[in-house]
């Protein structure tokens, strides 16, 4: 099994998809790919593309994902709609806040360009994450389910700043708040597979750097506990997986319980940028996602393949 893990990031998710293309380009043609909110994104573009040609050409979808970032992700306006202090105010003064940040454009994007009959028809597997807001459970939807473009746009809605978003009327948010890269979980489904190879691809840095940022600008400062609070999650879960596969590694295969051989035995390649990248949501340009979509080629091939 090949399969294809992608971490949440927001707008940085221009990295994970320059390094998406750039793995496609060299040969790594995935059985399963699954995503949290950005990560969700271009996961469910190219099982969506896939689908659509029913024999993948993984590297021209590769080039279409940058395509599409460079061209329909090219300024706020294109995600995103802002409301004014009064408003909000209004409707937190109320009790009917909904949320900082409107998302309208960026969900008639995703309803434009993925197509539920064609994520059906995709020979890839697909898993999506988002948390109901109800029970605080991560819910991983497959590539057969009716709602999986829901799930889509739910596993991207971050917390406070933007709306919930009700799935067959549950109320979710962006899986990230469980689960920033799924990578365990990928781990999980492939206790019955000999060979795994899985490539990891995350938009945080291994350490936040100090920062300056606008305490008193409320989606700043939201921005910058969600940075701690996924960073905290991402490392917790590679270390956990780190500790498992040290612990395990000189046992012999026959005293490996099935569901932690692939923990041991899989072959997984991180890619991840080497500085935070400091671009917002509510301020990028066309420049910023050149940059990041060429900052994702080159870390990838700096690191292609090296397995943790």
């Amino acid at each position: 099994m090949q399969a294809l893990v992608l971490s949440g990031g927001s707008i940085k998710g221009a990295f994970q998809a320059g390094a998406i293309a750039h793995i496609l380009e060299q040969g790594f043609a995935p059985d399963l790919i699954s995503g949290i909110s950005v990560g969700a994104l271009n996961g469910a573009f190219l099982a969506e593309r896939a689908g659509r040609a029913k024999i993948p050409d993984w590297p021209k979808i590769g080039a279409e994902l940058e395509e599409f970032w460079r061209t329909r992700i090219t300024k706020p306006d294109d995600l995103v709609e802002t409301q004014s202090k009064i408003k909000i105010a209004w409707k937190v003064f109320w009790n009917q806040f909904d949320c900082i940040i409107k998302t309208c454009p960026f969900k008639k994007l995703v309803y434009k360009e993925i197509k539920l009959e064609n994520i059906h028809a995709s020979p890839v597997k697909l898993r999506v994450g988002a948390v109901n807001l109800v029970t605080g459970e991560i819910v991983y939807a497959d590539e057969s389910s009716p709602r999986i473009v829901d799930y889509v746009v739910a596993s991207t809605a971050e917390p406070i700043t933007m709306s919930l978003v009700d799935v067959e009327g549950k109320p979710f948010y962006d899986g990230g708040l469980r689960d920033i890269a799924p990578l365990s979980y990928v781990l999980g489904q492939g206790a019955s597979e000999t060979e795994i190879e899985i490539f990891c691809i995350v938009c945080q840095a291994e350490k936040l750097t100090e920062k300056d940022f606008n305490r008193g600008k409320l989606l700043h400062l939201i921005g910058r506990v969600v940075d701690i609070i996924t960073n905290e999650v991402l490392v917790n879960d590679l270390s956990y997986i780190k500790r498992i596969k040290d612990s395990l590694k000189d046992l012999p295969s026959g005293l490996i319980p099935n569901p932690l051989k692939p923990f041991v035995d899989s072959k997984i390649t991180l890619i991840r940028p080497d500085e935070p990248i400091p671009v917002q949501v509510d301020s990028f340009t066309e420049a910023h996602i050149d940059m990041m979509l060429q900052l994702g080629r080159k870390i990838a091939s700096q690191v292609y393949p090296v397995y943790l």
